[in-house]
């Protein structure tokens, strides 16, 4: 289940910059959500550290270990990152926002893939996956899965 935007203030902004839209994805680490930046005029992802984690030094180091290993990476189908902030406590990474569907998504509206297509998907995630694991570090990327 989602909460509202994580340290907001005045109801919907992060960091005194990001203003918070909708909930994108939720999980161990915290929540994704679709942000805008009005500075630079464009929307944002915004991964930020659970409330659970707020306090959790370890965690806060994962997140920032996780960006810069992801700040590396120059590929079309992983997300750039952006800014790395905190708020309230809170750590925050701002990435792009990445258009298309997720691999999760892909295969609930189509069900399985076939065999040629799953090697395919397999191979990019294992090429783009391959430097940022070596590292001991996750990034975040969409799969952009498309049929043919």
């Amino acid at each position: 289940m989602m909460t509202e935007p994580p340290g907001a203030v005045d109801g919907r902004h992060l960091g005194g910059r990001y203003r918070m839209g909708a909930p994108l994805a939720a999980g161990g680490m915290g929540e994704v959500w679709v942000a805008r930046d009005p500075l630079l005029d464009r929307p944002v992802a915004v991964k930020v550290l659970g409330g659970a984690l707020a306090g959790d030094g370890r965690a806060a180091e994962r997140l920032r270990r996780e960006a810069r290993a992801a700040a590396r990476l120059d590929h079309p189908n992983i997300a750039r990152v952006l800014d790395l902030g905190e708020h309230d406590g809170r750590p925050y990474l701002v990435m792009e926002l990445l258009e298309g569907e997720s691999l999760a998504g892909r295969i609930d509206r189509a069900g399985p893939m076939a065999p040629g297509e799953a090697a395919r998907v397999v191979a990019a995630v294992a090429t783009r996956s391959r430097r940022p694991t070596a590292r001991g570090s996750s990034t975040a990327t969409s799969s952009r899965a498309t049929s043919s």
